[in-house]
């Protein structure tokens, strides 16, 4: 039994590959925009690497703005704006297929746009730590704490909408769902545990490489949730403009809600 199992998820994960090739690779606007999208990001992070690369060898001062870690540098503006298109393409989405499971994919980015713009999470810790002197786990600091305490709080209001949605619709809509799960499961991954693993190792070696993969995961993960955002809003978009001039040959889409 429990091989089958496995065999059955085996499958099953093997379908996302060919979704996402169908859905992005195969549609030339959604190609160019996904090629687009990769290219600003490898010019963004080479320009990094060559940047910090002169600046060992003394060939010119590290220009401060491309610095991959710094509040309001160029790197994390550009993830702004991965993060703002994806939410926007998403809500875009949700009222051309009239599925509430991409809206509520959309506030769940916008919100991650705000919180790394308006530093949410790090202003609730800090409040939380003020308000209830929250200890501090192993190797982390009180703030770290707080900061934990506040995205579970963020999380609790968001997650539920996005699971009862993708719960309630159908297989195709939840098949390009879990697309956008592993995209913010990646994103979660480099925002929230590289970054304690950075904390705690950050009088290490290892310090400069953590960051890296936490900052850089984070823009390779929303670069993956825009492009694939952008490919969902024409998909449904031409949809429903093919539903409108043929109706009688596709199905009417549920009513939004």
């Amino acid at each position: 039994m429990a091989y089958n199992r496995l065999g059955a998820l085996g499958a099953e994960l093997r379908q996302y590959p060919v979704l996402i090739r169908k859905t992005v690779l195969d549609d030339p606007v959604s190609r160019r925009f996904a090629i687009a999208v990769f290219a600003a990001n490898a010019l963004a992070l080479g320009g990094y690497f060559l940047a910090r690369r002169a600046a060992g060898l003394q060939i010119i001062e590290f220009p401060q703005w491309l610095s991959i870690e710094r509040d309001g540098g160029a790197l994390e503006i550009l993830n702004y704006v991965q993060t703002g298109l994806a939410a926007a393409f998403l809500i875009a989405t949700s009222l051309a297929a009239r599925r509430p499971l991409y809206l509520a994919w959309g506030l769940l980015f916008l919100f991650t746009m705000l919180d790394d713009s308006l530093q949410y999470h790090e202003s609730v810790g800090r409040m939380l730590v003020a308000g209830f002197h929250l200890p501090a786990a192993p190797g982390m600091r009180p703030q770290d704490t707080g900061e934990l305490v506040a995205w579970a709080a963020a999380a609790a209001v968001l997650l539920p909408a996005v699971a009862f949605y993708h719960w309630k619709s159908p297989p195709d809509v939840r098949r390009h769902s879990i697309v956008l799960l592993f995209c913010f499961a990646a994103l979660v991954m480099c925002a929230v545990v590289f970054d304690m693993i950075h904390m705690i190792l950050s009088r290490t070696p290892l310090a400069g490489a953590i960051g890296f993969l936490e900052d850089g995961g984070e823009l390779i993960a929303m670069a993956c949730a825009c492009s694939y955002a952008f490919a969902l809003m024409l998909l449904h978009r031409r949809r429903r403009v093919a539903i409108r001039q043929s109706p009688d040959r596709y199905p009417q889409p549920a009513r939004f809600g």
